[in-house]
């Protein structure tokens, strides 16, 4: 797992949520918000402010452990 699947993981359960509560909240579905806690999906441009809100952090710092994660993937 990534850094980010593993943040995304550790704050809904920190929040007691589920993935639909989630998925809910981010106005998806909750197949759509499990393919990023899964791993399947890294976020978009498009998603990035979402999921900063979600994680309390700032989209540049997402940002930096996406690529971070994806560089690392990649080797």
């Amino acid at each position: 797992m990534s850094k980010f699947t593993n943040m995304l993981k550790h704050r809904r359960l920190q929040r007691k949520m589920s993935k639909a509560d989630i998925a809910r909240e981010l106005g998806w579905t909750p197949m759509y918000y499990g393919r990023y806690e899964n791993g399947y999906l890294i976020p978009t441009k498009a998603n990035i402010n979402k999921f900063a809100v979600f994680l309390n952090i700032s989209e540049s710092e997402l940002e930096n452990i996406i690529n971070t994660s994806s560089e690392r993937e990649e080797h």
